[in-house]
C-alpha cells in the first residue's frame, strides 16, 4: 500500500486512493472539456474569418461587376452619340450634295439663257 501512496499521493481532505482517483479521472475530463472548448472556439473563429473572407470576396465582384455594367453603358452611349454624329453628318452632306447639284443646273440654265441672248 505504500508504493501506491507514494505514486499517488493524498491530497488534502481526500481519505482514500480511490478518491484521489476519482479525482484524477475528473480532473482529466475537466482538462479534456477544456481543451474540447478551445478547440471549438479556435474552429469557430476560423470559420468566421473564412465566411468574412468570403463576404468581403463577394462584395468585391460585385462591386467590379457593377462598374463593368456602367462601363459597358458608358460605351454604349458614346456609340449611340457617334452613331447620331454619323447621320447627320450623313444628312448634311447629302444635303450640300442636293444644294451643288441645283447650283450647277442654275449655272448651266444661266449659261443657256446668255447663250440663247447671244
Amino acid at each position: 500500500s505504500s508504493g501506491i501512496n507514494a505514486e499517488w499521493p493524498l491530497r488534502p481532505g481526500e481519505k482514500t486512493i480511490q478518491q484521489r482517483i476519482r479525482q484524477a479521472k475528473l480532473e482529466e475530463e475537466q482538462r479534456q472539456r477544456e481543451e474540447f472548448m478551445k478547440l471549438r472556439e479556435e474552429e469557430m473563429r476560423k470559420q468566421r474569418l473564412f465566411e468574412e473572407e468570403n463576404e468581403r470576396l463577394r462584395l468585391e465582384k460585385e462591386r467590379l461587376q457593377q462598374e463593368r455594367l456602367a462601363q459597358e453603358e458608358r460605351v454604349r452611349l458614346e456609340l449611340e452619340e457617334a452613331e447620331r454624329a454619323r447621320v447627320a453628318l450623313e444628312q448634311e452632306r447629302s444635303k450640300l450634295e442636293r444644294e451643288r447639284e441645283m447650283v450647277k443646273k442654275k449655272e448651266e440654265e444661266m449659261r443657256r439663257l446668255a447663250e440663247v441672248e447671244r
